[in-house]
């Protein structure tokens, strides 16, 4: 899959696609890589690794704080949709694995993308029900 271009088709939804398949083989690096240097990368509050993060450095701290809290984190995609020429809404399942607790989050999430990286990234997902696995655990 190409991670460039100007078409919404193949550029922003070829980018997610790319992004999301990183993180699902758990290539943290390779999904760093996707990112613009000063990308803006927002979580819902209420979890260790929520909040606004600035820049790759900020991001890669993001996802150390969310390895370190969960003990397993996985996406299932339901769809990724264009959202004008330089977003893209993507919305499935976020499914974590807290102890021997489960828990399974519907999300919306908005990208967005500029010369084949993303510079925005904002996760619409509620998060109280993880926040109480992760109290329930010791983890918050």
């Amino acid at each position: 899959m190409s991670t460039t271009g100007s078409d919404i088709s193949s550029g922003p939804i070829s980018v997610a696609r790319d992004a999301y398949d990183a993180f699902a083989r758990g290539d943290v690096p390779a999904l760093l890589a996707m990112l613009d240097p000063d990308v803006v990368w927002r979580a819902p509050e209420g979890v260790p690794w929520g909040g606004e993060h600035r820049g790759t450095d900020q991001v890669r701290e993001f996802f150390a704080a969310l390895a370190g809290a969960v003990d397993e984190a996985a996406i299932d995609l339901a769809r990724i949709l264009p959202a004008g020429t330089d977003r893209v809404l993507v919305e499935g399942v976020e499914r974590y694995r807290i102890g021997p607790t489960r828990v399974d989050l519907p999300f919306a999430h908005v990208a967005r993308w500029r010369a084949g990286l993303i510079t925005e990234f904002t996760d619409y997902t509620n998060v109280l029900e993880l926040r109480r696995a992760l109290d329930a655990h010791g983890r918050a």
